[in-house]
């Protein structure tokens, strides 16, 4: 729960992610209730961490944050997690 809007949303691996010279392998989205995105992408990969900034102000209500990324290893990791404003 949060008290107000977020700049950008992230999310923390415990492997280095895995980038490739200009494709896109690695995916991080917000939606809002209504399923329409609020996020700016692409995706800012940076070691263990994948970032994605907010467009704009978010208003009151429940976000879905999903993501695809893939480790150093080559293995895929999806998944997804919440989080309100309010």
């Amino acid at each position: 729960m949060l008290t107000q809007s977020p700049k950008s949303v992230w999310i923390e691996f415990g492997e280095t992610l895995l980038t490739l010279d200009k494709e896109k392998i690695n995916a991080l989205k917000v939606t809002d209730s209504r399923g329409k995105r609020v996020d700016k992408s692409p995706t800012i990969v940076s070691g263990v961490r994948a970032t994605t900034k907010i467009v704009g102000t978010l208003k009151k209500g429940t976000y879905l944050v999903t993501y695809r990324v893939v480790s150093e290893d080559g293995h895929p990791v999806k998944g997804s997690y919440s989080f309100s404003v309010k």
